[in-house]
This record gives structure tokens, sequence and C-alpha cells, in this order.
């Protein structure tokens, strides 16, 4: 009798919502911990898509490289390549630092029109920018994969799809890298992709 209260208690609280999912842990755990990497991606990972009607004119999908991201990135990245520990290791702290004064994206892109997914382009006809209130913030570094860096780069970011372009984005750590909008935007329409984390 008391199992089926509890049960539901617990559907009750469920459909109302009263269960709230907590957001990512932001900074690298103790070198120790054990990540789930497949969790940590899809805590890392969002997805927008802009429409026109009902045609989907653009299709952003990024991955948020934060220091918990990178932790569990380098120990998947160890185990599936067979690295030795203390290289993980000096690859996860080096990494890990590097992750606290950047943030850095790894960004796909689709749009209706190839033309317009230009953004590796001086003169692109699309921007990408991280919001900090009214400010625009410009990226450091923009680089488009190559085919054979997209073959290699899907294994561990499977949101890489085979239309999509993608890049590495890299801006200047930013105020509260706890919460970040990543603006994408061109002809088409814009997205804003939005982090936040405790």
């Amino acid at each position: 009798m008391m199992r089926r209260l509890a049960f539901s208690a617990l559907l009750a609280s469920l459909v109302s919502g009263c269960v709230s999912v907590q957001p990512p842990v932001w900074s690298a755990p103790a070198a120790e911990a054990d990540l789930n990497y497949q969790q940590v991606y899809e805590d890392w990972t969002h997805k927008k898509v802009h429409y026109d009607q009902l045609n989907a004119q653009t299709t952003a999908e990024a991955t948020y490289l934060s220091p918990r991201f990178i932790a569990a990135l380098v120990e998947h990245q160890g185990e599936s390549e067979g690295l030795p520990e203390d290289k993980v290791k000096a690859l996860r702290a080096a990494r890990v630092s590097q992750a606290n004064r950047e943030a850095k994206f790894l960004v796909a892109i689709a749009t209706q029109e190839m033309r317009w997914d230009d953004l590796d382009q001086p003169e692109s006809t699309m921007r990408i920018v991280l919001r900090e209130g009214a400010r625009e913030i410009e990226p450091l570094s923009l680089v488009k994969l190559s085919r054979r860096e997209t073959t290699v780069q899907r294994l561990y970011y499977p949101h890489i799809g085979p239309l999509s372009n993608a890049y590495w984005v890299t801006f200047p750590a930013p105020v509260d890298p706890k919460h970040v909008v990543l603006r994408i935007a061109g002809p088409p329409g814009y997205v804003d992709l939005t982090w936040k984390s405790r």
C-alpha cells in the first residue's frame, strides 16, 4: 500500500511539473571523477531551427566546450584511442585550463540555401556572435572543418549532420560563462542558442 501511495505521489509530481531538471554543472570535476560522456554531451549541445512559415530555413546545433564537457571529452577520447593514463591526465588539465579562459563552440549549420552558409568568408552574409545583454562579442577565431576533420569529429559530436557545415568558433571569456547566448544570424533570420549552468 505504501509503495502504491509513493508511486502515485511521484507520478502526480511529474504530471504537475513539480520535478525540475537541474542545469548542468559548468566546472570540471576532480580528476578521478567518472563522467558519462553521452550525458555530458547532451547537457552541453543545443539545437534551434528558424522557420519561414513551415519551411526550415536555418538549423543550428552547437556544443559549448565548457570545462566539464572538456573533461568528459578528453576522458572519452583517451579511452576510445587507448591513450596512456598519464597523457590523458596532462591533456585534461591543459584543456580544462584553456576552457576556463575562453568560450569555444563546435557549431553545425544547415541552411535551405547553401549560399547562405558562408561564415568562413571575409564578407559573409551570416554572422555569429556572443550576446551579453545588448552587447555583441565577435569571435576571436572561426575555422571551418574540412571533410576529413568533419568525419573524425562526428565520432565525438554526432550532431554534425551530412548536410551541415561545421565550425570551431572561439570567443574571449564571457563576463558570466554560466549564462551564454550564441546568436547565428543572416538573410533567412536568426537563432539564439542559450546555455545556463550552475
